[in-house]
């Protein structure tokens, strides 16, 4: 399957829907789902809005829409507070893996 026929495999609403360039990879969604899930958010309230089911969010194969991405950090933001979203950001910078790409960013 080439690039451009990739298709999402979404249970949710989403079956055979093309990804386009304004799409997210649920990969990008993963650790947000996760540590949200681990401090006591309720599933349904996190996609609350998204069309998606939870288990989209988490699925390396699905392709959500931007709006559906953007929905999903509102739903952060509002049950974890304002600061919620900065703080996953810096858990995912803080990444080992992602080290060696911060030092070369800096030496440049």
């Amino acid at each position: 399957m080439s690039e451009g026929d990739r298709r999402d495999d979404d249970a949710a609403g989403g079956a055979g829907r093309r990804a386009t360039a304004r799409d997210v990879s649920a990969r990008a969604t993963q650790h947000i789902v996760r540590e949200v899930e681990g401090r006591g958010v309720e599933r349904a309230r996190l996609v609350e809005g998204t069309g998606y089911a939870f288990g989209a969010f988490g699925d390396p194969k699905v392709w959500l829409p931007w709006s559906a991405y953007e929905r999903l950090l509102e739903n952060v933001e509002r049950e974890l507070g304002e600061g919620a979203l900065l703080e996953l950001g810096r858990s995912v910078i803080d990444w080992p893996l992602l080290r060696p790409f911060w030092v070369a960013g800096w030496l440049l």
